[in-house]
């Protein structure tokens, strides 16, 4: 629930309030509580959660092997689970490994809250949120999702957050969280609250201004009487009894908060005053220790009065600002800073940063974000003729420090997969770097894209990778410097590498194929003859979008590739030229020596998903003949994909089990793989794994008359832009998919070219889904009276009889092709040879749905012919 309210309403105070009603009630178990600020990191709020969950003091991070220990104890979570989410929870805590710069921000998500759930042993949770204004996208996604997803272990968890209204602008985050306007306090009840706190002391006249000019906000009326106490206007009696000190007339209502609190720092001895206004310029918390540098000769004794007076508050101990201070309030914060000059804000955010990157020494990099906002503030704030921002500091050499920091925090930004600040700390690093073609601004470009990819949107990571390229290749064309041109060789590969990825998730196979092969023709061979990264990648790029629409063999150049990355020592790459050789072998039908040592290096480098990759393609050489054990090695690969949180591989997982489960005739257990499959396919938008269930998927429905996945289907594909591949693969399965649709009625029957489609006849027949496709589009073609199609078809896979790879699965689904194809021509006898021998090799496996299609086409056979079996 958010509770929205403009500054100085309460809304801190009800939320504080809420929660130790729900625990004097027991509606609450427990009260976790958090407070967002400006200056803080992008999950801070998650380690503030953390703490209250481990009943831990700020600042102290737990072992993880006792982390993982309390995770395991709970019984929420399988060992294996646990151990991924403690490395989780640490790395936000930043004492445990960073993410990889292409982690799913969704399932570092979901390991943070499967985490927090597991600590919260069964309980009914409260957590409180103040000031989320502050917060960035990623948290926000953070808390969206803990407000949707079921509570682990059995427990409740209620997220109360406290906002402004300016979260609400323009924001799609938390848009199905429910709302609370707190409204202002009617005028009535601003004079009861001043009576409250003052009794009867001011005159009706006087009680009727203010709680008119307070427009019902409560931090108004309280700073104002803190004020009047402070300046002498009110007194206390020795029996506690209010008095003012002067004649009502004399005394005046300020007209807003802001002004309220502007009389106070004026009122404040000059060192006080000095601290409150230069100190402003470091948000509502401050190091004490940066104090002189910001102009504060010996701030103890001024530190000392403001403490006193509730000026500010502290000290919080941080381990590399040291001791911090914060304001009472972010508002008189704000009045402190509205009183500095445009010129001297622009001199004290500089010195404040330069005061930052000594203090923090090697831990610079987690303070990037905020040293680059410093410079970034002082430039905003100069005077707009001065050419200095502060001494020996001109405008440009402050953007440049501005854009270094801030891309530095980028960087840490995601590798804490917090993506969608990383985004924007790249998009103002950009807006402080030079227009002209250089290094530094193509690689912010390529960054930026490389984070919108992982952040799923595609498109606009398409067209700043275009931009990032562009420059790289302007800097190739125009400079004369080799150190230049080297860079950019190797930054426009990179950037064509991960454009080209971006385009492979959407199904642009041959746009991504001309990009490699440009990229290729334009950074050549490396100038030094040596194995070159570079160049492998784009080799790899080629060769895979090549594959992946024509589905030719592509391995001569996916083994150059190999070759340059081993010779480079890049295992990653080596590890992704393998995995595509192995890919290559398998759908051609060849023996696949890549797929034993692509696993192998997978498992010794922590890459999970090549590991889950290759135990799938294991399990799919077995569907076909050993569907139960298939099954069983892809439990093994669901359990590493659920472990370790890997959202697309558990949809593929279920999608191969899917495959399996209807070769063993469990039609149930697949559309139960299927919805599974889908819910997350759909939920993140893995379009490859979502088309791939729905050919398992449909076939069975259309067996079964059942409508709705063909619905689904429709308005899935309605969704989706850009072409679907023309593949061999793919002009068998789409027009299948249509015209099951077709046949249940969500679509338009009509009968696929025949001429088109024989070459994909011409690969080895696999697969159940493959083999549902082919019966129904031959039978669009024997409706039609294309036989002699249908005959090429079968003709082209019979010659794959002899393969070692051909299962009796395909051999008995030919055989009930051909016995169906002999019934059309009228040859009863040949029909039933080839059903007999379908029924015979369908019933060792056994595949029950595939005999009992054997078995009704040998029946067929048995009113045709005087030979009847």
């Amino acid at each position: 629930m958010l509770v929205v309210a403009p500054p100085g309403v309460g809304k801190s105070r009800f939320v504080t309030e809420v929660g130790s009603a729900a625990l004097a009630e027991g509606l609450a178990d427990d009260v976790w509580g958090t407070r967002l600020r400006p200056e803080g990191g992008p999950f801070d709020a998650l380690v503030e959660l953390l703490g209250a969950a481990l009943g831990s003091r700020a600042g102290d991070v737990p072992e993880r092997a006792d982390l993982e220990r309390r995770l395991v104890s709970s019984g929420v979570l399988a060992p294996a689970r646990a151990a991924v989410v403690a490395d989780a929870l640490l790395s936000i805590a930043g004492t445990g490994p960073s993410a990889g710069d292409e982690e799913d921000p969704r399932r570092r998500a979901a390991a943070w809250l499967d985490g927090l759930d597991a600590l919260a042993a069964g309980r009914a949770l409260l957590w409180i949120a103040e000031d989320l204004h502050w917060a960035g996208p990623d948290l926000l996604a953070v808390l969206d999702e803990a407000g949707r997803r079921a509570v682990l272990g059995g427990g409740r968890r209620l997220v109360l957050a406290a906002t402004r209204p300016s979260l609400l602008e323009g924001s799609k985050s938390l848009s199905a969280a429910e709302r609370f306007e707190l409204p202002p306090l009617a005028t009535g009840d601003a004079s009861r609250l001043v009576r409250t706190l003052i009794g009867d002391v001011l005159p009706d006249d006087l009680l009727a201004s203010l709680a008119e000019r307070s427009d019902g906000n409560a931090l108004f009326i309280e700073e104002l009487i803190r004020t009047w106490i402070a300046v002498g206007t009110l007194a206390v009696d020795s029996d506690g009894t209010w008095r003012l000190t002067v004649p009502a007339a004399m005394v005046t209502v300020p007209t807003t908060v802001q002004a309220v609190y502007a009389a106070q720092i004026d009122d404040l001895p000059g060192p006080a005053r000095g601290v409150v206004r230069n100190a402003s310029v470091s948000g509502r918390q401050f190091p004490g220790a940066a104090l002189p540098s910001l102009g504060v000769t010996e701030p103890e004794p001024a530190l000392a009065r403001l403490i006193e007076t509730a000026i500010v508050s502290g000290p919080r101990p941080d381990p590399i600002q040291g001791d911090l201070f914060a304001y009472r309030h972010a508002l008189l914060r704000d009045a402190g800073y509205a009183s500095l000059a445009r010129a001297e804000r622009a001199r004290l955010h500089v010195r404040l940063a330069r005061w930052l990157e000594r203090a923090a020494g090697q831990h610079s990099g987690d303070l990037a974000d905020v040293i680059g906002g410093h410079y970034e503030a002082a430039l905003s704030s100069v005077p707009a003729l001065a050419a200095e921002v502060d001494a020996d500091l001109d405008r440009g050499a402050a953007a440049a420090l501005a854009a270094e920091w801030l891309e530095r925090g980028a960087d840490r930004a995601v590798r804490l997969t917090a993506v969608g600040s990383g985004a924007e700390l790249y998009r103002r690093a950009l807006a402080l770097t030079s227009t002209g073609p250089s290094l530094d601004r193509a690689r912010r470009l390529t960054r930026m894209g490389e984070v919108l990819s992982v952040g799923g949107d595609k498109d606009e990571a398409g067209r700043w990778l275009q931009e990032a390229a562009e420059t790289y290749r302007s800097i190739l064309r125009t400079s004369p410097r080799v150190e230049d041109r080297t860079g950019a060789r190797s930054g426009l590969a990179e950037a064509t590498w991960h454009l080209g990825r971006a385009w492979r998730e959407q199904l642009r196979f041959l746009d991504a194929q001309h990009l490699a092969e440009h990229g290729l023709a334009e950074i050549g061979d490396a100038p030094d003859g040596r194995p070159d990264g570079a160049r492998a990648r784009l080799l790899l790029l080629a060769a895979a979008a090549e594959h992946a629409e024509t589905e030719g063999d592509t391995t001569v150049r996916l083994e150059e590739a190999l070759a340059i990355a081993r010779g480079a020592g890049d295992r990653r790459l080596e590890l992704a030229a393998m995995q595509e050789l192995s890919l290559v072998d398998q759908e051609l039908g060849r023996p696949d020596p890549y797929q034993a040592p692509a696993e192998a290096m997978a498992r010794e480098l922590g890459d999970w998903r090549p590991v889950i990759s290759s135990i799938h393609n294991r399990a799919v050489a077995l569907s076909d003949r050993r569907p139960t054990e298939a099954l069983a090695l892809l439990a093994d690969a669901g359990a590493i994909a659920e472990a370790r949180g890997l959202s697309e591989e558990m949809a593929w997982n279920d999608y191969a089990r899917a495959e399996a489960l209807v070769v063993a005739g469990d039609l149930d257990g697949a559309v139960a793989a299927c919805e599974r499959a889908l819910a997350i396919a759909e939920r993140y938008s893995y379009r490859r794994a979502a088309v791939r269930t729905y050919f398992v998927l449909i076939p069975i429905a259309q067996a079964r008359g059942d409508r709705g996945p063909a619905v689904r289907l429709v308005a899935f594909n309605s969704a989706q832009s850009g072409a679907f591949p023309d593949s061999p693969y793919a002009r068998i399965m789409r027009p299948a998919l249509d015209l099951h649709v077709a046949d249940l009625g969500a679509g338009e029957p009509y009968v696929p070219e025949v001429e088109p489609r024989l070459h994909s006849f011409d690969t080895l027949p696999a697969g159940a889904s493959w083999l549902l496709a082919v019966e129904r589009v031959l039978k669009a073609w024997s409706d039609a009276g294309e036989l002699d199609g249908v005959a090429e078809a079968v003709r082209r896979m019979e010659a794959f009889w002899s393969h070692p790879d051909m299962s009796d699965l395909a051999r008995g689904t030919v055989d009930i092709f051909a016995a169906r194809l002999a019934l059309a021509r009228g040859d009863a006898s040949e029909a039933r040879l080839r059903a007999r021998a379908a029924v015979e090799r369908l019933a060792a496996i056994p595949a029950p749905w595939w005999t009992a299609k054997a078995q009704q086409v040998l029946e067929s056979t048995a009113t045709t012919g005087p030979d009847r079996p």
